[in-house]
């Protein structure tokens, strides 16, 4: 059946709406993203904490590698002027920062303040995040109910 070419008496109204469930789906997958990247913090207290292997630091480069790869698709979308959620647009850049410290505190050099800057900023940063994602989760919530943000 040709959607478009369904009713041609009926008007397109088809479309009403379409931005806003595409935006429902975009943060549901945004949603998806940042819980893996917190539950990072687990497996690196888990895997890299005591005696990491080799292996560990092999796979948390390629998780991390994975995260932000997807992040930066994320952003490709949540950095535009028109994405009408500055909160998780905020929310998305932090992490992909956060991503990138830690990159930098498990896989190079770094001396031992820069290392406890980074630790207290990501400290910081999870809170500022829990934050955003409560916010983030209550406009969309007014978003599916047709309520004005």
């Amino acid at each position: 059946m040709n959607f478009l070419a369904s009713s041609q008496a009926e008007p397109l109204d088809a479309a009403g709406g379409l931005s806003q469930r595409f935006l429902r789906s975009f943060m549901a997958q945004v949603e998806d993203w940042y819980d893996v990247c917190r539950r990072l913090s687990l497996w690196e207290d888990r895997r890299l904490i005591d005696e990491p292997s080799t292996e560990d630091f092999s796979e948390h480069a390629r998780i991390l590698e994975e995260l932000e790869r997807t992040g930066r698709w994320v952003a490709l979308v949540t950095q535009n002027e028109d994405f009408p959620d500055a909160a998780t647009a905020e929310l998305v850049a932090m992490t992909l920062k956060d991503i990138a410290d830690r990159r930098a505190l498990w896989h190079r050099t770094m001396t031992p303040e820069q290392r406890e800057k980074v630790l207290s900023s990501m400290a910081l940063q999870e809170l500022l995040h829990a934050f955003l994602l409560r916010f983030s989760a209550s406009v969309n919530q007014s978003v599916a109910c047709g309520l004005p943000c």
